[in-house]
């Protein structure tokens, strides 16, 4: 089982010892999900959100599992759809540690998955800002970043299943 890290595993480092394009025979598609888009819960929400993170530029940080990770890319996709967003990256160990320092305000915003979040909206501890993807079963009170000022955006983290290159269709 690969995931969407594989995608961009050669971009990120010329240098790796297999060909993700060529190595491999994707079989298929198992699973895609959004990511949320979620700030700690002293900044302002909704529209205002992105008002207030631009108005603050590089003061205000985004967390991420890790350089070349998709909250971390995906991050950087937001910063070129919306003007004038400057978060600066801080890379984590993990996702636990970017929810704890979200809850702790130690940076202000994060793309995660839902179902590592959620629980901490609906406490009022974090506030979703929105999916990164269309309407979503995995959390359907969350709107779209699409329908929250961001245009042309959207972003799946995904799993496939695949075998070594040249696998028989069979």
């Amino acid at each position: 089982v690969i995931n969407g890290n594989l995608t961009t595993a050669k971009t990120l480092n010329p240098k790796l010892p297999f060909d993700p394009a060529s190595d491999f025979t994707l079989l298929s598609l198992l699973v895609s999900a959004p990511l949320v888009l979620v700030a700690s819960a002293n900044v302002p929400s909704g529209a205002a959100f992105f008002a207030s993170a631009t108005q603050n530029g590089d003061k205000w940080n985004y967390g991420s599992v890790g350089n070349g990770s998709v909250g971390h890319l995906g991050m950087e996709l937001l910063k070129s759809k919306v003007k004038g967003l400057k978060p600066v990256h801080i890379p984590f160990k993990g996702n636990p540690d970017v929810v704890t320092a979200l809850i702790a305000g130690d940076i202000q915003m994060a793309l995660v998955p839902p179902g590592l979040v959620l629980p901490h909206t609906k406490t009022g501890k974090l506030q979703a800002i929105g999916l990164s993807t269309g309407r979503s079963a995995l959390a359907p009170d969350v709107p779209p970043l699409t329908e929250v000022g961001v245009r042309d955006f959207h972003l799946e983290v995904f799993a496939a299943l695949g075998g070594p290159a040249n696998l028989s269709k069979a």
